[in-house]
């Protein structure tokens, strides 16, 4: 579904991983004592990420999102996001595909947008080089970049930083997987909502231009996915064929996310209770599981963040 790219340059020295297991371990401490209501970070004008109260994290993100490649078990295509096969097609003169008698969405082959670069943390903008500004995160500081907010950005949205390998926020053209605010940012035919793909709260809430937010924006029957990336720390909404994912691909825990799974079952598995993600999975718990057998839960391998299936035994 995506196609893993390198960083364009690299400067400074990253953030390192374990410096993010430990903001997301104080996290967990934190939210231990939360109520219903969750938070979420917004990037604002002047560099600095807010955090509103939201009870759920549906519809698109206001918060910060990024693009990169996929590490699913299981993924669709990477050059087009398909609905249904369509009767007729003709070109439109811009690479897209426009059909009539179906409702098809063909794009180009997939090309996204350059990661950020790897990048010097911060406090303020004066500390940025070549005309940078610093963009923070809560819990882990700042980090030098091209952009704060969408606005930075006027051929697409802004890629906010990625925290585990610490790499700069970068501007993007609005290509499928390229981070955004709002479906403003989305330049793509067929990838034009503004979706949100990894929640981290209350560090960053990842939404990228994505084909769906919910199974709502497919076409009938088929059902909205993320291929998430843990490596880079991002992702990207697909509309699959109901039953189309294997054991170990990325699913969606809301709504009807367990339909694109061939088992029917989307496991939970959590990095340190904080960031929560879907795997299609043998079961979600014993009682899923045969008489006498237990489930051992969805996982992510701390190793290479390979996504490890729930299953019976």
């Amino acid at each position: 579904m995506m196609t893993k790219i390198r960083p364009r340059r690299s400067i400074g020295t990253p953030l390192a991983p374990a410096l993010l297991l430990t903001a997301l371990a104080l996290a967990g401490c934190a939210g231990a004592d939360d109520q219903a209501g969750s938070e979420s970070a917004t990037s604002t004008g002047d560099g600095t990420s807010s955090v509103s109260a939201s009870s759920t994290s549906g519809g698109s993100s206001s918060g910060s999102s990024s693009s990169g490649s996929s590490t699913s078990a299981a993924s669709t295509s990477a050059s087009s996001s398909t609905s249904a096969a369509s009767e007729t097609s003709s070109s439109t003169g811009d690479g897209t595909t426009s059909t009539t008698g179906g409702s098809a969405c063909v794009e180009p082959p997939f090309d996204p947008d350059p990661l950020g670069p790897q990048a010097a943390m911060c406090v303020s903008d004066a500390e940025c080089a070549d005309g940078d500004s610093c963009f923070n995160v809560p819990l882990l500081g700042g980090l030098c970049g091209e952009c704060k907010t969408d606005a930075d950005c006027p051929a697409g949205g802004c890629t906010p930083p990625d925290v585990l390998n610490g790499r700069g926020a970068v501007c993007n053209t609005g290509k499928p997987g390229g981070g955004c605010e709002t479906d403003a940012a989305c330049n793509s035919t067929c990838h034009n909502i503004c979706a949100e793909v990894l929640d981290a709260t209350p560090i960053l809430v990842i939404s990228t231009c994505s084909a769906c937010q919910t199974s709502a924006d497919c076409e009938s029957g088929w059902v909205c996915a993320p291929d998430i990336d843990l490596d880079n720390f991002t992702g990207i909404n697909e509309c699959v064929p109901p039953g189309s994912l294997a054991l170990g691909a990325s699913c969606s825990l809301a709504g009807d996310g367990a339909d694109a799974c061939a088992s029917g079952i989307c496991g939970d598995a959590s990095i340190m209770g904080i960031i929560k993600v879907g795997v299609c999975s043998e079961c979600a718990s014993d009682a899923d599981c045969a008489p006498g057998e237990l489930c051992t839960d969805a996982s992510v391998d701390p190793n290479d963040n390979t996504l490890i299936p729930g299953t019976c035994g």
